[in-house]
């Protein structure tokens, strides 16, 4: 598998990613899915989500742009980010058939941002 290098070297300040959705991936945990806005995010980067119900402190554990493992993702790319300090259950939901399930609508817009 090869990895997807940063092109633009370290990144040179904060980095800012848009939510479109997040899904929970048995055995790997939560994956936000979207675009960067600004930056460069990479594996490892503190970060903190901006949750409706409030900020969580996550790290940035894998990152995949166009479903391939990827060490950095920059401004413009499409991502998906595996965040460790984030469950199910601090995802929003609503009831479903008989269980309830994740509110993919209720992210759309959350913003994950570097810590500091």
């Amino acid at each position: 598998m090869t990895l997807r290098r940063n092109r633009s070297g370290p990144p040179a300040g904060p980095f800012r990613f848009v939510l479109e959705n997040a899904f929970v991936v048995p055995l790997r945990g939560v994956v936000a899915v979207g675009s960067v806005a600004e930056g460069t995010v990479v594996l490892g980067a503190d970060a903190v989500a901006l949750l409706p119900d409030g900020a969580r402190e996550v790290t940035v554990r894998r990152i995949e742009v166009h479903r391939r493992k990827a060490v950095a993702a920059g401004a413009g790319d499409q991502a998906g980010l595996y965040l460790d300090g984030l469950t199910a259950a601090d995802l929003p939901t609503v009831p479903g058939a008989g269980d309830a399930v994740l509110d993919g609508a209720a992210l759309a817009g959350v913003v994950v941002t570097s810590r500091g």
